[in-house]
């Protein structure tokens, strides 16, 4: 299968999602963006569990795993702070 990819990462609360079949965005519902995150599609609807408290300056989510049966991303790189052009998300 091919990558999942985010286009463009805000960090403001908010993330926008695009070219990717998650849904058109995606609310992070902590405002220390280290809970939860709360998807806006009709079937990855579930809270996604991230494995650290709070976002560091370069955290890598190493298990990032939806609800359900949806499937685990690994090697997701946030950094905080900037507005990457491009980020992907490669699928287990």
């Amino acid at each position: 299968m091919s990558p999942v990819t985010f286009s463009e990462c805000i960090y403001r609360g908010e993330a926008n999602f695009n070219e990717n079949q998650y849904g058109e965005r995606a609310d992070f519902s902590s405002s220390t963006f280290g809970k939860e995150a709360v998807f806006a599609d009709s079937v990855y609807s579930t809270k996604t569990v991230f494995s650290y408290s709070v976002f560091s300056a370069a955290t890598d989510f190493s298990n990032i795993v939806l609800a359900g049966s949806s499937p685990s991303f690994k090697k997701c790189v946030f950094a905080v702070g900037k507005k990457p052009a491009r980020r992907e998300f490669k699928r287990a």
